[in-house]
């Protein structure tokens, strides 16, 4: 919060990576203000936007929000596999799992029991 206080334009992924620290750091209604900051067509954004609102309880949010990036990137695979190719840690993958999870429309895409 203090960068963007100092440099109101910091970039994209800069952005990006602080929503995800505070997906980290269960702060799940900040993690979603900085993702929709980042303004970047990232499969990133929308994963860690439906993410916390799984964990905010926010279903058709998160539902809206997985449609809508099941759409926009059909070509990337959104199963669990194919999301730990996208993910270089385990630890966060498992986290963003954890609130993909509360979608019930998840299990459409995401096998509901991978284990890291």
């Amino acid at each position: 919060e203090k960068a963007a206080k100092i440099n109101s334009h910091l970039p994209w992924w800069q952005i990006l990576s602080y929503s995800y620290f505070l997906y980290h750091r269960e702060l799940y209604r900040d993690a979603l203000r900085w993702a929709d900051r980042s303004f970047k067509s990232i499969v990133w954004v929308p994963l860690v936007k439906a993410a916390s609102f799984g964990q905010l309880g926010q279903i058709e949010n998160g539902m809206v929000t997985l449609e809508q990036m099941k759409k926009q990137f059909a070509f990337e695979d959104l199963s669990a596999d194919g999301l730990k190719r996208i993910f270089s840690s385990d630890k966060i993958l498992k986290e963003i799992l954890e609130g993909l999870r509360k979608l019930p429309y998840i299990f459409f895409f995401v096998m509901p029991m991978m284990i890291l």
